[in-house]
């Protein structure tokens, strides 16, 4: 078993400074996609925005040739909600979750692939940045439900 990346462009940015004008052309004319939809760009880098989402398979042989067979979606973020710390948190919360979930279908070695491969494209949090993530968001807003406790990677 193993992760494997699906990715899609978004047409406006998910985490950005308000409302983005569409991409305009040389003569100022608004740029469409396929499906005709405005095209927005991300205001920190230019470009569109693209949702990932890590799901694990496994390669089987249905009729003699190699399939791979989908096991479980661990979670979802965006390029830009990589490099906010809190949206970061949330998405290891999730794939930790399911990986938990799933720990009767996936062995300890395989978990430790996929922690890895899925840490390579969204780091993970260090204790310390984990640590004043929860303490920001349970300054700002103490209604919320006590937050998970930091979790290290698997070795």
């Amino acid at each position: 078993m193993y992760v494997r990346w699906q990715s899609r462009k978004r047409q406006t940015p998910d985490i950005s400074a308000g409302f983005q004008p569409p991409l305009e052309d040389e003569r100022g004319d608004c740029v469409r996609n396929k499906r005709g939809s405005f095209i927005r760009l991300r205001p920190e880098t230019g470009t569109q925005d693209v949702r990932w989402r890590a799901v694990v398979v496994e390669n089987v042989r249905v009729n003699g040739k190699p399939r791979q067979r989908h096991i479980a979606c661990l979670g979802s973020t965006t390029d830009s909600r990589i490099a906010v710390d809190h949206q970061r948190r949330y998405f290891w919360d999730e794939v930790l979750d399911a990986l938990d979930r799933l720990s009767n279908r996936i062995s300890i070695e395989d978990r430790k692939r996929i922690e890895t491969a899925i840490a390579l494209k969204v780091p993970r949090l260090t204790r310390q940045e984990h640590e004043g993530s929860v303490e920001e968001c349970v300054s700002k807003y103490p209604e919320l439900n006590p937050q998970p406790p930091y979790r290290a990677p698997l070795k």
